[in-house]
């Protein structure tokens, strides 16, 4: 049996996005960039901080040319729900919370969407407007500029995988990381194996940041 406390995002949602752009029954054209396995979506900690995927219009050409893409796929900004402050990872089956759970969940959601109220990256208001403008500025040929080179050093997945499935951890530690000492500050709940983050299709999650969100951020 698999309790809901124990399901946490692992990239899943992202991996069979990319995946569909593949198939002959559901592909149009669409482009969608480069993304890991779920494996190093945990060993990375690409679930533990907003991620940006497909930064860099020059490193998808390929894609494009294999899906039959006309235009350049959008730069994700990924943010996977995390227990800061509150363990939001609810059932989809619960339908009824009480207040103290409501205002936990979306307490819960506003730190994981903000960097814990910039706490842990003052500069992370700057870094998502890098990602908004950066298709703009790849059209218009304008530089990267320091601020937004230093944010993408910071998020911007640079390819590297992680397949070793001995290497899984899914702790959560005080500034949300998955690697290291379990500590947190959440007031209820509890983390559990990798093997049941997988198996993530049957139990689905509530939150004010949905569990697994991809925003897809295209300058104008």
């Amino acid at each position: 049996m698999i309790h809901h406390y124990e399901v946490w995002p692992n990239g899943t949602s992202l991996v069979y996005t990319y995946e569909r752009q593949f198939s002959s029954n559901q592909s149009n054209g669409t482009a969608f960039p480069y993304v890991p396995d779920q494996t190093t979506f945990l060993n990375l900690n690409l679930t533990a901080k907003p991620t940006f995927f497909g930064c860099f219009a020059s490193n998808l050409t390929d894609l494009m040319e294999e899906v039959g893409a006309t235009y350049t796929p959008p730069l994700i900004v990924y943010t996977a729900n995390r227990p800061f402050t509150y363990f939001s990872n609810t059932s989809t089956y619960k339908m009824s919370y009480d207040d103290s759970e409501k205002l936990g969940i979306i307490r819960n959601g506003f730190a994981v969407s903000t960097r814990n109220n910039l706490t842990l990256d003052s500069e992370f208001r700057a870094c998502i407007g890098c990602a908004i403008l950066q298709r703009s500025r790849e059209r218009l040929g304008m530089p990267l500029g320091d601020q937004c080179s230093k944010c993408f050093d910071e998020y911007c997945w640079d390819g590297s995988l992680d397949t070793n499935l001995n290497d899984v951890s899914v702790n959560f530690t005080q500034d949300g990381m998955t690697n290291g000492d379990e500590s947190t500050n959440a007031t209820s709940g509890a983390s559990g194996s990798f093997a049941r983050m997988l198996d993530n299709g049957i139990i689905g999650t509530w939150g004010f940041i949905a569990s697994l969100l991809a925003v897809c951020l295209v300058g104008f």
